[in-house]
């Protein structure tokens, strides 16, 4: 791929954010009578909105949600930021990629949150446009957020964009939009996940995204 737009996913396909977040919901339910805790489970929560972790996973009324949410923000934005590592290859990846290409981070999480950790760990530079949610514009699904992209880029459109990522958020808004996607296997989606919502490609190690991103 020359020429290209290349959005990425952040948690579960650039950096392994996994224990921090698991963290920072374990904090933010703290205060309920909530004991049994399935990791496994918690993860494949792992890209979805808080919202709808706390409304859906752990049955939390609508006022309970909103003291969760500060709870995790007060834990993540002083400490679970930090428990994040980046997966191996990608800092090699993306300096060899952006070369050619123009790279775009679109991420569920806040743009404040993502721009954070994108320069606490060196991979700030490699990118053109950073976008998140942005709840104070309406800007919250994934399909928004490439969307909120798409405006800001100049020159993109759907014939030369490609969406990665590892959940099957990333493929349903990728195919809503018209562009194609892939999905990573070694973040927290399932091959099962990711095929069954009709992935392009799927890959199971950073370095395969390679071969794909350069054909």
């Amino acid at each position: 791929m020359k020429n290209g737009y290349i959005m990425f996913d952040l948690d579960g396909t650039l950096t392994d954010s996994k224990a921090g977040i698991l963290n920072g919901i374990k904090f933010a339910i703290s205060q309920y009578e909530i004991y049994t805790i399935e990791t496994e489970k918690l993860i494949s929560c792992i890209g979805s909105p808080l919202r709808s972790i706390f409304n859906n996973f752990f049955h939390l009324d609508d006022k309970a949600t909103e003291k969760a949410i500060d709870r995790f923000h007060q834990y993540y934005s002083e400490i679970g930021l930090y428990e994040n590592t980046i997966y191996d290859g990608v800092n090699n990846l993306l300096e060899r990629i952006c070369v050619n290409n123009r790279l775009i981070v679109a991420t569920g999480k806040s743009v404040y949150y993502a721009e954070a950790i994108l320069k606490h760990f060196g991979l700030y530079q490699y990118f053109d446009c950073i976008s998140g949610s942005q709840s104070q514009k309406g800007i919250t699904s994934k399909s928004q957020i490439i969307n909120d992209a798409i405006t800001r880029v100049h020159g993109i459109n759907t014939s030369n964009s490609i969406m990665v990522g590892d959940r099957k958020h990333d493929i349903y808004a990728a195919r809503e939009i018209g562009i194609k996607s892939i999905g990573v296997l070694y973040g927290y989606g399932s091959y099962k996940e990711l095929s069954n919502v009709g992935a392009d490609y799927l890959v199971a190690k950073v370095d395969d995204l390679f071969t794909i991103l350069t054909e």
